[in-house]
C-alpha cells in the first residue's frame, strides 16, 4: 500500500534510508477515516519531512456523515507505515484507545509542543478549551505557532502575538474547501492550501520569539512535549 518510492516523493528524499533535513512541516486534521483524502493532502503539500496530525484520525464521528472513501482500517494500515519521527499526532474527541492500537503510534497526548528550526509549535485538537485559553497557553509556553483542528474550518491569523492555525479538514470541511497547511522552516511562511485545486487559500509569515532557556530534560518534563534540536533531521529508514 505504501511504497518506498511514494515515501521518497512525499519527503523529497532521494533514498529511503538517508537522513533528511526537515525543511517543511505539514499539518493535517480531521481525516475521519478517509484514506484517499489523507493521501491527497500529503501529495499536494509535498515535499514535507515532518507531519503533524491534529486529531480525529479514523472514526467519522456520530455527528458527521460517513465520508466518501471512508475506510478507517485502510487508513490505519497506511499511517502505520509512516515512522513516528515523521508523523506526530494529538488526540481528538473522536479518537479512542483502539485507534492508537491499530495505528501503532502514540495517540494519547492532548497536546504536543514541538521545537523545530527557529520555531516553537503548540499543537492540540481544540475541543477542551476556548480559543482565548489556547492563545494564553501558547503565550505562556512562548510558542510561535498555535495549531488546532476540530472545527473543520481553516483559519490562519495572528492573535496576541501568536500565529493561530487551523488547517481545516481534509475530509469533511465545513467551509468552502477541504484543506491542509504547510510551514516552510526556511522562510517562516505558512500556507493553507485547498485540496480541491491546490491553490493557496491563506498565508502568513512567522516571526520567531525569544524563547525561555530550556534544556532538553526540562522540556521533556512537560506533558506531551516532543523535543527537536535546531538541526532538525529525521532518519528516513523504514522498519
Amino acid at each position: 500500500m505504501l511504497t518506498d518510492t511514494w515515501l521518497r516523493e512525499i519527503s523529497g528524499s532521494e533514498k529511503t534510508g538517508e537522513e533528511t533535513m526537515i525543511e517543511r512541516v505539514g499539518f493535517i486534521s480531521d481525516t475521519h477515516g478517509s484514506l484517499p483524502d489523507t493521501k491527497r493532502a500529503m501529495e499536494i503539500l509535498a515535499p514535507v519531512q515532518l507531519w503533524v496530525h491534529c486529531g480525529d484520525v479514523l472514526y467519522h464521528g456520530p455527528r458527521n456523515k460517513i465520508p466518501e472513501g471512508y475506510t478507517p482500517a485502510d487508513l490505519a494500515e497506511f499511517l502505520s507505515y509512516i515512522r513516528e519521527d515523521q508523523l506526530i499526532y494529538v488526540r481528538g474527541n473522536c479518537d479512542a484507545d483502539v485507534d492508537e492500537q491499530v495505528i501503532g503510534r502514540p495517540l494519547s497526548y492532548d497536546r504536543r509542543i514541538i521545537d523545530i528550526g527557529s520555531f516553537r509549535i503548540l499543537a492540540l485538537h481544540g475541543f477542551l478549551e476556548s480559543e482565548a485559553e489556547r492563545v494564553r497557553l501558547a503565550q505562556d509556553l512562548a510558542a510561535d505557532l498555535l495549531v488546532s483542528g476540530h472545527t473543520h474550518r481553516a483559519v490562519l491569523k495572528e492573535e496576541g502575538g501568536i500565529a493561530v492555525l487551523n488547517p481545516g479538514s481534509t475530509t469533511l470541511p465545513k467551509d468552502d474547501a477541504a484543506s491542509a497547511a504547510v510551514l516552510d522552516l526556511r522562510s517562516g511562511e505558512i500556507q493553507v492550501r485547498s485540496l480541491d485545486d491546490s491553490r493557496v487559500l491563506m498565508n502568513l509569515y512567522l516571526r520567531p520569539q525569544d524563547k525561555r532557556p530550556q534544556s532538553k530534560d526540562e522540556a521533556n518534563s512537560l506533558p506531551g512535549y516532543i523535543y527537536y534540536s535546531n538541526a532538525a533531521r529525521y532518519s528516513g529508514r523504514q522498519d
